[in-house]
């Protein structure tokens, strides 16, 4: 049995400008209506930094990619092991601002002859991608315009998968 950690990359706009800074974006003005946000935003800059469990199906986006898969855990065998994929994929004309992960649960059902004639391991899966279901959102640290020169230049879009501690501090 395994679990695949999978992602999409998403045009998001409700989900980017609920968490970033407060005030004047393009100027980086912290003040609205008189008053200093800096102390708020020292926490709104920083939310690239964690991830938000959201019922997607409540929110308006866009997905700008197929799923990919960034790592597979493998529980059979004395201890479970997690193996980091290429997570790179394609993108769809858009602005990136977040991506979406999900796990997909594959369940030894059988490693006996299937019924097609193929012999050998069987798998179900269980993915938490259906509405039903929460998904994980990360936002990106600067939206990215992916244009139709891009697309047609087969420009991709790479994430990498990290269990480790946090060495450089990024979310202190």
């Amino acid at each position: 049995a395994y679990a695949s950690v999978m992602a999409c990359v998403l045009e998001f706009d409700e989900f980017s400008s609920a968490y970033g800074r407060v005030g004047n974006q393009s100027t980086n003005n912290d003040f609205v209506a008189g008053f200093r946000h800096a102390s708020v935003n020292y926490y709104g800059d920083r939310y690239h930094t964690h991830d938000v469990s959201l019922p997607m199906w409540q929110y308006r986006h866009k997905r700008l990619s197929k799923g990919f898969c960034v790592a597979k855990i493998l529980y059979e065998g004395s201890v479970p092991m997690i193996e980091a994929m290429d997570g790179s994929v394609e993108l769809a004309e858009g602005l990136a601002q977040g991506v979406l992960f999900w796990v997909e649960y594959s369940c030894r059902t059988s490693n006996a002859t299937s019924c097609h004639g193929s012999r050998g391991d069987h798998f179900d899966v269980i993915s938490t991608a259906s509405s039903s279901h929460r998904q994980t959102v990360r936002k990106l640290p600067k939206s990215i315009a992916i244009t139709e020169a891009d697309v047609k230049a087969g420009s991709k879009f790479c994430c990498e998968a990290s269990f480790d501690d946090d060495p450089d501090r990024i979310e202190d």
